[in-house]
């Protein structure tokens, strides 16, 4: 008796399997045009990736001149693109929730990375914030910030590095150029410089300030001496 029991639970068993291979097999019969379909997204996806980038990196040539910038910005463009196909092809394929789920349980440890992660970000976003407005900001300008003056030598992802007058190199975080005051000597294209000298009292006043301005504007290539002023301050001692 116990042994027809046991043969007619291992016959239950097998049709249940039976039962369950069969569904499987009508899941997937039915699955294939969604196959198909997800396949054929993916495959497009790949081949505008190429076109997508070549018009990005266009594009950001207009606005920014940091080639740095340009590549990350375009890799992030790419890579967004990429992510949006492959969420269409989960919700063809009908796996969009399990995703969802997956990033949902995920967004405790996403929130402990993104804290640590927190001043390499926001020297990121400075940068590109720089590279937005890069006609205040380009290498080779003479720029006064936090306390130091130089010229731009490079700007990558993080940091800025400056050239002194005493030939050091200064590198100073791209949040620190975003949130202090930024004066750049060299966007107007115009430069004031002041000079001071004095001369001797049996010297002849207009003389001096007619070889004062001729010699300044022999020194620069300067044609137009209206530009040069020229005052007497004070009397010394």
């Amino acid at each position: 008796m116990e042994s027809n029991t046991f043969f007619l639970q291992i016959n239950q068993s097998l049709a249940n399997l039976r039962d369950k291979l069969s569904n499987w097999i009508d899941e997937i019969v039915l699955m294939i045009p969604n196959l198909v379909l997800a396949l054929a997204i993916m495959v497009i996806t790949f081949l505008l990736m190429g076109f997508i980038s070549r018009v990005l990196r266009k594009t950001l040539k207009r606005v920014v001149n940091n080639k740095a910038m340009i590549n990350l910005l375009t890799n992030i463009g790419s890579v967004l693109f990429v992510l949006a196909a492959l969420i269409v092809v989960l919700a063809v394929l009908n796996l969009d929730q399990a995703l969802f789920s997956l990033l949902a349980g995920a967004g405790v440890a996403g929130l402990a990375v993104g804290l640590a992660l927190q001043d390499p970000l926001v020297n990121l976003f400075s940068s590109i914030l720089i590279s937005a407005r890069n006609k205040n900001y380009n290498i080779g300008d003479l720029v006064e910030t936090n306390g130091f003056l130089g010229t731009i030598e490079e700007i990558d992802l993080r940091t800025t590095t400056l050239r002194s007058a005493q030939g050091n190199s200064i590198i100073i975080p791209n949040k620190k150029i975003v949130q202090d005051t930024l004066t750049n000597y060299s966007v107007s294209g115009n430069r004031k410089v002041e000079l001071l000298c004095g001369i001797s009292y049996h010297d002849d006043l207009e003389k001096v300030q007619e070889i004062a301005i001729k010699t300044i504007c022999n020194q620069f290539d300067q044609s137009i001496p209206e530009l040069v002023d020229f005052y007497y301050t004070n009397f010394g001692d």
